[in-house]
């Protein structure tokens, strides 16, 4: 009576050594093949080991036979993020709230990049020029998500703007944090005197900007941008054969690209403003200069950031 060998099967074994609970990734490959990868997990991380299995078994799919070497990677919580050990190598990734398969993506991503060539065979030739293409493109996303990037919201930032646009102005700006990249925004400054003169009849005009409003930050392939909301007074102070102090009430929206520099950041941004009423003034009773239904300016701004 004949015996029918079974069909190779890929195995992963799991045991349970002092609270660490060791991983061993494989999958089946044609031939029986077994990864040189193994990763040793601790603490209380924001995935499942079966999580960040599967997210790791993309170095199965790309091993080769030859793939001799055997590594292992220790992963452990700390704190906000998880720290990486390979090899003499460490590294500690802040995942920013996320959790689940697709933090595990983001872990297994920085397994992989620690490791680097190790995993490739000692000895193999070049690999053919479509390998290569698999491999940067493995390096380069797992599943579809990007190499991580560290992402830092100002706890607190204070902002000295310069602006010009239908008004020039200077302003200061204090935003404080309430909830992720969310902050509370308030601005106050002041414009140049200007003077107009229509028909020997001349109106001297400065304005007060005072800003309140929300700011949300962020992160894209350019860098961080700033996006941001508020209401809006306006105080205008006129002065020709009497003076007048009003103030006109509006709000406005601005996008601000920003480039941190250390512990501070460059601002380069515009927005528009529109105000629900408008100051018209006269002098004899010919009209000099009015304040604008709608106005837009571009800054720059300069800003010094406590980040969390």
């Amino acid at each position: 009576m004949g015996c029918t060998n079974p069909s190779a099967v890929t195995r992963t074994g799991f045991s349970l050594l002092a609270g660490l609970v060791p991983v061993l990734v494989s999958v089946r490959l044609g031939d029986v093949r077994a990864d040189p990868l193994a990763v040793r997990t601790s603490g209380a991380l924001p995935f499942s080991t079966s999580e960040l299995e599967s997210a790791l078994s993309l170095r199965a799919q790309l091993a080769t036979e030859r793939s001799a070497r055997r590594l292992e990677a220790a992963v452990s919580s700390d704190g906000a993020g998880v720290r990486i050990e390979l090899q003499g190598r460490e590294r500690r990734i802040a995942l920013d709230g996320q959790h689940g398969a697709e933090a595990a993506r983001l872990v297994a991503f920085a397994i992989l990049d620690l490791a680097g060539d190790q995993l490739d065979p000692p000895d193999a030739p070049p690999a053919p020029r479509e390998a290569r293409s698999i491999d940067r493109a493995a390096r380069s996303s797992i599943d579809g998500v990007a190499r991580p990037v560290t992402r830092r919201d100002p706890a607190w930032a204070m902002t000295i703007w310069g602006a010009v646009g239908s008004r020039s102005e200077a302003t200061l700006e204090l935003g404080v944090a309430v909830r992720g990249p969310l902050r509370v925004t308030l601005a106050g400054g002041a414009g140049p005197r200007t003077t107009t003169t229509v028909m020997d009849r001349s109106v001297t005009l400065r304005t007060v900007p005072v800003r309140a409003g929300l700011a949300w930050r962020a992160h894209t392939p350019i860098g961080p941008v700033d996006l941001r909301a508020s209401a809006l007074a306006l105080i205008a102070d006129a002065k020709a054969d009497r003076s007048a102090t009003d103030i006109v009430g509006g709000g406005g929206v601005a996008a601000t690209w920003v480039v941190p520099i250390g512990g501070f950041a460059v601002l380069v941004g515009g927005g528009a403003d529109g105000f629900a009423n408008a100051r018209d003034y006269r002098v004899g009773g010919i009209p000099v200069v009015a304040t604008d239904r709608i106005a837009w300016w571009a800054g720059v701004g300069i800003a010094r950031e406590a980040t969390r």
